[in-house]
């Protein structure tokens, strides 16, 4: 209830594990492995300050794409600062990374916190963790004692948690106060699109060049905006105390007016100008809408039959 408080200024996303994920194997445990938990609750979280990290990250893969790693020579060295710049050059360049600052801030003493607080990830279900073992072989080698590494070690299996496929976490994304609410909304949409690029691309946590910590957005017959169920409830509690079901009807004729493939997010307008958000995959697992149709049905205006049962949208028919 507290996020609808923000508007349009804060929204909720849920994200589903693809695949196993571990968080703070180092941290001070009486076990041999760390997990991280809840220091007031005790229960299993996606920590804000990861998810905003990983964010950040994404973005500045985006923008400035895969860091590639070669060679010193003298490029290179022209490119890090270590020799002299001609005479012909710049003096100064356009930072590449001024957008990632904006949205994410930056560190330091100087530093600012960015556009937009990224809060913790809360697991939506209890029984989200399950056992996973590891065993190194080369225990001594892994220490520095023997020179090289051989078959006569002793394997010492290590026992950790980790938060298990198909576990769903709520992830809130709320914007500052010092910004307007336009680029409050702005700010969000880059954030949201860059965390799922992260989850979804480059893994949470540890272990994740064994393929650990991939998330997915969890699709939803629901308003994929916290916003837009924080207003159809805020309006439901205007009108009085719901005395039945909820009404269903069809709206013809709705057309495509946006939609964001990694947000997982779609949106009709009607011919009354209204408009109404879905999910995606929601659409192609239950409609069969194919997500590769979507910019030309946007681009030719293609008409859609919408079935709508109070706020949600349950079904999506092409004419």
């Amino acid at each position: 209830m507290w996020l609808q408080a923000f508007g349009e200024r804060a929204k909720s996303l849920v994200v589903k594990a693809k695949t196993p994920c571990v968080l703070w194997l180092a941290a001070p445990t009486p076990l041999e492995l760390g997990f991280c938990l809840h220091h007031t609750y005790g229960v299993p979280y996606l920590p804000g300050s990861g998810l905003k990290g990983l964010a950040r990250a994404a973005m500045r893969r985006s923008i400035l794409g895969v860091p590639q790693v070669e060679l010193a020579s003298e490029s290179t060295h022209e490119l890090a600062g270590l020799t002299a710049k001609r005479k012909d050059e710049p003096k100064e360049q356009p930072d590449p990374e001024t957008p990632i600052k904006e949205l994410f801030g930056e560190g330091g003493d100087k530093g600012w916190a960015g556009k937009v607080d990224f809060l913790d990830g809360i697991p939506l279900e209890a029984g989200c963790l399950e056992q996973e073992v590891m065993s190194p072989h080369h225990p001594d080698y892994y220490q520095g004692k023997p020179p090289i590494p051989h078959d006569c070690e002793d394997p010492i299996p290590l026992p950790f948690l980790r938060i298990k496929p198909g576990a769903r976490f709520e992830i809130a994304l709320v914007a500052r106060g010092n910004l307007g609410n336009e680029d409050a909304k702005s700010a969000l949409r880059d954030a949201e699109k860059y965390l799922l690029q992260g989850l979804a691309d480059m893994g949470l946590g540890a272990k994740t060049s064994s393929g650990y910590g991939l998330f997915e957005i969890e699709p939803t017959d629901e308003p994929a905006s916290s916003t837009a169920r924080g207003q159809a409830r805020a309006e439901a509690a205007t009108t009085g105390p719901v005395l039945g079901p909820a009404t269903k009807r069809t709206i013809e004729g709705a057309v495509i007016d946006s939609f964001d493939s990694k947000a997982d997010r779609l949106v009709f307008k009607a011919p009354d100008g209204s408009s109404y958000e879905v999910s995606i995959r929601f659409c192609r697992k239950k409609f069969g809408i194919n997500p590769g149709g979507l910019n030309h049905w946007r681009r030719e205006r293609t008409p859609f039959r919408l079935e709508v049962e109070g706020d949600r949208v349950i079904g999506v028919y092409r004419h």
